[in-house]
């Protein structure tokens, strides 16, 4: 093999990897969104069997309120307010009800996580709203090294 071979290989290898991490986060969102809806559908169906431990990565043995809204904004479609967070947690965990201040831990919850885990942005309606980041990207420049070679970088979408 010479060394076009090892680039066109690095670059498949590299274009393999975004699919499938691009794949996993899909269907780790479509595991989310299910888990929620039978955490809100459990009490209308009148079955107290599914825990929440059944529902949450097993090393887990407590969950927080940052770990459940780093899920909800991982199963999110689009991005959300704080409001729309606070209305998906309540749905989880009902008792949080009773939590005082819960909209302030939110947004506590919400700036930290930014820009690390999420990004923050103003809606149309000048609503402030958050979006989980992209775990993990491996792409290829676009632009050519001063050999005309493509240069692989590692960035946090």
């Amino acid at each position: 093999m010479d060394l076009q071979d090892y680039k066109k290989a690095f670059a498949q290898a590299q274009a393999d990897l975004e699919k499938l991490t691009e794949e996993r986060e899909e269907i780790d969102r479509k595991i989310s969104k299910l888990k929620q809806a039978i955490i809100g559908l459990a009490p209308l169906a009148d079955d107290d069997t599914i825990t929440m431990g059944q529902l949450w990565v097993p090393e887990w043995t407590a969950i927080g309120i940052t770990d459940m809204i780093r899920e909800i904004l991982s199963s999110a479609e689009k991005p959300l307010t704080p409001v729309e967070v606070r209305d998906r947690l309540l749905q989880m965990k009902p008792e949080m009800k009773e939590q005082v201040n819960l909209m302030a831990s939110i947004h506590t919850v919400l700036k930290r996580l930014v820009p690390r885990e999420a990004y923050s942005s103003t809606s149309k309606t000048g609503d402030i709203v958050y979006r989980r980041r992209r775990r993990f990207h491996v792409g290829v420049r676009r632009r050519t090294g001063a050999f005309g070679d493509l240069k692989p970088v590692t960035e946090d979408t």
